[in-house]
C-alpha cells in the first residue's frame, strides 16, 4: 500500500511538472495569448502565428502590426501593451502631468500658508493665556486678603 501512495505521488509531481512545461513551449498558449511585459512576442514566445487563432495579435496566422508603417519581419510587437501611442495621447497625458504638477504646488503653498497661521493663533492663544493667568492671579490675591 505504501509503495503504491509512493508511486501515485511521485506519478502526480512528474505530470503536474511536465505538462505546464509543454503549455509554455505552445505557441498559442492561453498564457501566451496576449503580449509580455517587454514586449518580446505577438501571439506566443516563439514570435509567430501560424497555429494561433485569430485574437488581438494574430489575425489568418500572421501577426498584427499595432500599425501600418511598424511591421516587422520577425512578427514581434512595438509596443509592450499592444497599443500605439499617438503624439496626440502623450500630449494629453503630459498636459495633464503639468496641470497635477501645478495644483501640487499651489496646495503645498496653501500647506504652507495654514501652517503660518496656524503658528500665529499658536503665539495668541499663548499670550491670552498669560493674560489669563496674571488676572486670575490678581483675583486670587484679592480674594486672599479678604
Amino acid at each position: 500500500m505504501k509503495v503504491l501512495l509512493s508511486f501515485l505521488s511521485i506519478s502526480l509531481l512528474i505530470l503536474g511538472t511536465i505538462l505546464p512545461v509543454y503549455g509554455h513551449q505552445d505557441g498559442c498558449h492561453r498564457w501566451h495569448s496576449c503580449p509580455s511585459d517587454s514586449g518580446s512576442y505577438t501571439c506566443g514566445d516563439k514570435g509567430y502565428c501560424s497555429e494561433c487563432p485569430n485574437n488581438n495579435f494574430c489575425y489568418n496566422g500572421q501577426p498584427k502590426s499595432s500599425s501600418s508603417s511598424s511591421s516587422s519581419s520577425s512578427g514581434y510587437s512595438s509596443s509592450s501593451s499592444g497599443q500605439q501611442y499617438t503624439q496626440e495621447s502623450i500630449s494629453k497625458y503630459t498636459t495633464k502631468i503639468d496641470q497635477l504638477t501645478k495644483e501640487n504646488s499651489k496646495l503645498k503653498q496653501e500647506n504652507f500658508d495654514l501652517k503660518s497661521q496656524i503658528k500665529q493663533l499658536n503665539k495668541k492663544i499663548d499670550s491670552l493665556n498669560s493674560i489669563i493667568r496674571e488676572q486670575l492671579n490678581v483675583i486670587l490675591q484679592w480674594i486672599q486678603s479678604k
